[in-house]
């Protein structure tokens, strides 16, 4: 008897809190976060770097602002969970962390990465990060409310003007770049000769590049998209711009990556719409092709350089392999304009540090004792995962993004146009990330258009569970202690009131 008065009161107190966390518009307040993060870029459109202390402060102002956005964003999130899980109780659990297995493993990555900071050497800078890239747990954290908040978008006009002020944005900061760089604007992003060239507002050119491949993967899908002349001029032009930018940036890495992620695209649409209507793809890729070798003149001899290291490579692990003694047998082999030998540094890190490795933002640290230069990083995001937060950590944040790629491939023809152009901008960041570094400044982009990708599954998951919700209403199978208090009935006119706001 005590129980269930206990069990009353309790419930009586998470109703209590459930309607007042209810009366919040979850999607909405997601939707403008997300607005404000793809305008993030145009912070600094205006400044002046003319000193070491005023690019210490404009790095810290954009990481700040992205925090800010991705905390805002966690606790938002966090409430709209409550709201779901008190209705439909331990399935909404299910839905969210076990059917999207995905976001269970980020989820447990987070944790990993919590312990990881905890137990390493510098723990001040594995929570904060460093004065440049501004990673760090609390990256990570903001890295989670941006993912959750973009999965909280599941209207599809929502996802699409969101997608369509995110490539607007990269135009302006495109255009601004060709302004500064070749009308000579001063007044845009003044350098004072401090910030490398055809770097935009990310400072560093191939920081830049990392967003212009996401941007231009977002563009390719909008034009491929769009039913009228009109919008694939506009998107087109979008793209072209972008392209141009991309090409008198010489980042290779980023080139490779959307190259990779047009095919991608394309090979996609194919399968979803057949051929009727993909001729307009070959047009776009026979003007990207060609404005980036008009452009960059020694795009042909990098791509030469890059196919014989790679064969270099390939066949000194296959002798390291045979011999039984690969750090031997690749030796002095090096390649991706340095890369490798970060690469072998970071396994070696990995090896050494296999369970939580050497604590976030560490690496950095003592990686010139294991054959790499001092302060430098593996540029290739699966490695640095690894040494920098351990074997463990680097499986489950491969895992999760294979097993979503897999459910999302299987899911085509059902996904929509917004889903489908979120996954190949997905897709693209990744490939860039393979000879990249992660930036607080361009890793949340990843994590925006995952989440604009989940949130289609996560729309799904919603309709499935309201269907279930309203059937056990319908049969009166639904306890009254599920809904609402076990101390009234429900007439039937609230449980559509119930039916409707859910």
């Amino acid at each position: 008897m005590e129980n269930d008065i206990l069990d009353e009161k309790i419930y009586s107190i998470k109703k209590s809190i459930y309607t007042s966390f209810s009366k919040i518009d979850a999607a909405f307040i997601a939707y403008i976060l997300m607005i404000v993060l793809v305008c993030q870029p145009l912070f600094s459109l205006f400044f002046d770097a003319s000193t070491s202390s005023q690019i210490v402060a404009l790095y810290f102002g954009k990481a700040t602002l992205i925090r800010l956005i991705g905390l805002l964003g966690f606790i938002n999130a966090f409430f709209d969970y409550y709201c779901k899980r008190f209705i439909y109780r331990k399935k909404y659990w299910d839905k969210t962390f076990l059917k999207n297995a995905w976001t269970g493993l980020l989820a447990i990555l987070l944790i990993i990465s919590f312990l990881s900071a905890l137990f390493s050497a510098r723990k001040y800078t594995a929570f904060f990060g460093d004065a440049y890239r501004y990673e760090g747990f609390f990256s990570y954290i903001a890295y989670a409310g941006i993912f959750a908040s973009a999965s909280l978008v599941t209207n599809e006009k929502r996802r699409k003007s969101l997608l369509i002020i995110f490539v607007s944005i990269s135009l302006t900061v495109g255009i601004a770049t060709i302004l500064k760089e070749l009308a000579g604007f001063s007044f845009l992003m003044n350098s004072g000769g401090r910030i490398m060239a055809w770097s935009g507002t990310f400072i560093n050119p191939n920081h830049y590049g990392y967003y212009i491949c996401v941007s231009m993967s977002v563009a390719l899908g909008l034009y491929q998209e769009s039913r009228t002349w009109k919008g694939k001029v506009v998107y087109g032009i979008m793209f072209l711009t972008n392209t141009f930018v991309l090409a008198k940036n010489t980042s290779y890495g980023p080139f490779l990556a959307i190259l990779f992620g047009f095919i991608l695209y394309a090979v996609l649409y194919i399968i979803r719409n057949g051929f009727k209507e993909s001729w307009y793809l070959l047009v776009l890729f026979a003007l990207f092709i060609g404005l980036s070798f008009l452009v960059n003149n020694k795009l042909a001899n990098d791509i030469t350089k890059t196919f014989f290291e790679f064969l270099n490579i390939s066949s000194s692990i296959g002798e390291g392999i045979g011999s039984g003694d690969i750090d031997s047998a690749t030796d002095g082999i090096n390649g991706g304009s340095g890369r490798f030998v970060l690469w072998k540094a970071a396994v070696k890190i990995m090896l050494k540090y296999p369970i939580f490795g050497c604590g976030p933002e560490n690496i950095q640290y003592i990686i010139h004792n294991y054959g790499a230069s001092p302060l430098t990083i593996p540029h290739n995001e699966i490695l640095h995962i690894g040494a920098n937060m351990g074997i463990p950590a680097m499986l489950v944040y491969v895992t999760a993004i294979i097993w979503f790629g897999v459910v999302a491939i299987k899911n085509i023809k059902k996904l929509s146009n917004t889903a489908l152009i979120a996954g190949c901008a997905v897709a693209t960041y990744l490939a860039s990330s393979l000879v990249g570094v992660p930036m607080t400044i361009t890793t949340c982009f990843l994590f925006l258009t995952l989440g604009l990708l989940n949130s289609w599954f996560k729309e799904k998951n919603q309709e499935d569970l309201t269907k279930e919700l309203l059937e056990s209403i319908d049969l009166g199978d639904l306890k009254n202690d599920e809904v609402v208090s076990k101390e009234e009935p429900q007439e039937e006119a609230k449980e559509e009131t119930l039916a409707e706001t859910i």
